[in-house]
């Protein structure tokens, strides 16, 4: 996937405005996918799955919700698709059956090749990013990081409650690891003069682990 799609990744909701280089680059589409879509019965179920497609190719998840699709692209698939399609539309007036929305969305997976992360991709994700946490402890950039490797691999990016999770497990995995190492390699007798300085208290009443921790002023 290229960098430029990253602000996209594990949105839930169309954005409001969408431009003419996110038509192009979302909503159009390939053979494959155009043949599914026609063979839908009825411009508002063409136009339906065409909005699941484009959406999953866009932010990695399914569309669950949306108020109102943006005027631009319900032109630009009414025009692509040659169906007449409404001023206003959102997902509660497209589908009358719960059912056909969740067979929309899993044909929009199937045709993307798009799928649900397993257990034992769930623990993969866990260790490649412990290999990203020695570079980088900052969680928000892993966050980021596990949303592009989520995509890449093709597998739905889910709640970010859930990726924040896999990010503690990362984190906490490889301070796991280096506090063993830590004990290995470093005598006991030195591992207690340095646990004595970090509670020991500074001039001010602080504590030194407390002072280490914050930022520093300037």
């Amino acid at each position: 996937m290229q960098g430029w799609q990253t602000p996209y990744l594990g949105l839930r909701e169309l954005p409001r405005e969408i431009s003419a280089f996110e038509l192009q680059a979302f909503f159009s589409f390939g053979p494959a996918e155009k043949e599914l879509i026609e063979r839908r019965r009825g411009d508002r179920h063409k136009l339906g799955l065409a909005l699941h497609i484009g959406f999953l190719r866009m932010s990695g998840r399914p569309l669950n919700s949306v108020r109102a699709v943006p005027v631009a692209l319900l032109r630009h698939l009414g025009k692509l698709l040659e169906i007449e399609t409404p001023d206003l539309a959102s997902l509660r007036a497209l589908y009358t059956r719960g059912r056909t929305l969740f067979d929309h969305q899993q044909q929009a997976c199937e045709v993307l090749g798009f799928a649900w992360m397993s257990e034992h991709q769930r623990r993969a994700l866990v260790r490649v990013l412990r290999d990203e946490v020695a570079h980088t402890a900052d969680r928000e950039r892993l966050l980021l990081w596990a949303r592009h490797w989520l995509y890449e691999h093709r597998l739905i990016i889910v709640h970010e409650r859930a990726i924040r999770s896999i990010v503690a497990a990362a984190l906490d995995d490889l301070e796991t690891t280096a506090a063993a190492s830590v004990r290995t390699m470093v005598p006991a007798a030195t591992l207690k003069l340095w646990a004595a300085a970090i509670t020991a208290s500074r001039p001010d009443g602080q504590h030194c682990q407390s002072w280490l921790w914050s930022a520093p002023a300037k």
